[in-house]
C-alpha cells in the first residue's frame, strides 16, 4: 500500500506531498490544477513511463523526482536528461535503461488494475460478464493457477503412466524370479567364488610383493656389484701405492748404485793396469813391492765390485716394480673409464675429467 507521494520538478508540481489513507483515495481540485499530473507522475515511478525528459516542470532545471512511501520503505525514481536511478531506502539501482529492475517491480507490485483514471467507468459497474472474468482473473492471478493445475495434471499423468509401467515391471520380475527357485544353491556357489577371487587377490599381492623383493633384490646386487669393483679398484690403488712407496725408496738410493757403476768402471781400469803391471814385473823384480800394493789394491776394489755386483741386482728389481706398477696403473685407468665415478668421493664425472685424471696419472 502507498502510504505516501512526493512529487518534485515534475510538470505542474515543484514539490507536492500527498498522504494517502486505508482504503479508496479520490483526488479532486480544480481544472488544470495538476490532479491528472499526479497520476502521471505515479506512472512514471511505476513504469518508467514515459520516455525522454519532456515531464521536467518549469521551475527549475533540477532533475525530476518521484518518491512514494510504501510498508515502511521508501521508494524513489530519480530522473535528468542524461541518466535515471531508483532508490529503496539506500539501496541504488542504475544502468535500467527504459525498463524497470525486477526488484523494484516486485517492491511496487501495481499495474493499472490499481488506479482509476478521471474519465474511467465505474470499476467492474459496468464490464460484461468475460471481461469481468478476465479482469478477476488477472488480480488473483489465475493464470498461474490454470498453469499449475495443468502441469500437476501432467506430472499426475506421468506419474500413473511410470506406476503402470513399474507394476508391468513388477510382474516380469516376479516370473523371472520363478526361474532362481534353487538361489540358495546360487548363493552358496558365489559365496565359494567370492571365497576363490578373495584368496586370488591375497595371492596376487603377495605376487606384488614378492616382485617388489625381487627388484629390491637386484638393486641391492647392482649395488654390491658396484661395491665390489669400488673395493676391488681401490685395492689396485692401494698396491700402487705400495708399489710406488718401494719404487721412491729404491730410486732414492740410486746415487749408490751411479758410485757403484764408477768403482766398476776403476775396477776394470786396475785390473788392465795389473795386467800390464804384471808384464812389467816380469820383466824387473825391483817392481814387486809396488805390484803387492796394487794387489791389494785390486782386492779391495773388488769387494767394492761385489756390492756393485748387488746394486744392480736392486736395480732389476726396481725395473721389474716398475713393470707392475705400470699394470696396475692401466688396470686401474681401465676400471675409472669403465665405472665413471671419482675414485675418491664415488661421484659421477665426465669423459675430460677422467683424462684430466689420467694425464696426471
Amino acid at each position: 500500500m502507498i502510504n505516501n507521494l512526493t512529487i518534485k520538478n515534475h510538470k505542474t508540481h515543484r514539490d507536492t506531498r500527498l498522504d494517502f489513507c486505508d482504503g479508496v483515495n479520490i483526488i479532486i481540485g480544480d481544472p488544470q490544477s495538476g490532479k491528472s499530473n499526479i497520476l502521471k507522475s505515479m506512472k512514471l515511478l511505476f513504469s518508467n513511463r514515459p520516455v525522454g525528459f519532456k515531464y521536467q516542470s518549469k521551475f527549475s532545471d533540477d532533475p525530476v523526482e518521484i518518491s512514494a512511501g510504501m510498508d515502511g520503505k521508501k521508494i524513489t525514481f530519480w530522473k535528468d536528461e542524461d541518466s535515471a536511478e531508483y532508490k529503496i531506502d539506500k539501496k541504488s539501482f542504475k544502468g535500467f535503461g527504459t525498463n524497470v529492475p525486477d526488484e523494484i517491480k516486485s517492491f511496487l507490485n501495481v499495474s493499472e488494475l490499481n488506479i482509476q483514471k478521471q474519465f474511467d467507468k465505474p470499476f467492474l459497474l459496468f464490464d460484461s460478464a468475460g471481461e469481468v472474468a478476465k479482469t478477476m482473473n488477472r488480480i488473483i492471478k489465475t493464470e498461474e493457477l490454470d498453469k499449475w493445475q495443468a502441469g500437476l495434471t501432467k506430472k499426475i499423468n506421468r506419474t500413473k503412466g511410470d506406476i503402470d509401467r513399474i507394476k508391468n515391471e513388477l510382474k516380469k520380475d516376479k516370473e523371472n524370479l520363478k526361474k532362481y527357485d534353487n538361489i540358495e544353491q546360487v548363493e552358496r556357489i558365489v559365496q565359494r567364488v567370492k571365497k576363490r577371487e578373495e584368496l586370488i587377490e591375497n595371492k596376487e599381492d603377495d605376487l606384488m610383493n614378492i616382485e617388489a623383493c625381487i627388484r629390491d633384490l637386484d638393486g641391492i646386487n647392482s649395488f654390491l656389484d658396484i661395491a665390489y669393483e669400488r673395493l676391488k679398484a681401490e685395492e689396485l690403488i692401494r698396491k700402487a701405492e705400495l708399489i710406488n712407496e718401494e719404487i721412491n725408496a729404491v730410486l732414492g738410493e740410486r746415487y749408490i748404485i751411479l758410485e757403484f757403476l764408477d768403482l766398476h768402471e776403476r775396477c776394470f781400469t786396475l785390473t788392465k793396469q795389473k795386467k800390464e803391471l804384471s808384464k812389467v814385473i816380469l820383466k824387473s823384480e825391483k817392481y814387486f813391492e809396488s805390484i803387492d800394493d796394487i794387489d791389494e789394491e785390486i782386492d779391495s776394489r773388488e769387494e767394492e765390485l761385489e756390492v756393485i755386483e748387488k746394486w744392480l741386482r736392486v736395480y732389476k728389481d726396481v725395473s721389474y716394480l716398475n713393470e707392475q706398477k705400470d699394470e696396475v696403473l692401466e688396470e686401474y685407468k681401465g676400471l675409472l673409464k669403465k665405472f665413471g665415478k671419482c675414485p675418491i668421493c664415488n661421484s659421477k664425472i665426465d669423459q675430460k675429467k677422467i683424462k684430466e685424471i689420467v694425464d696426471r696419472i
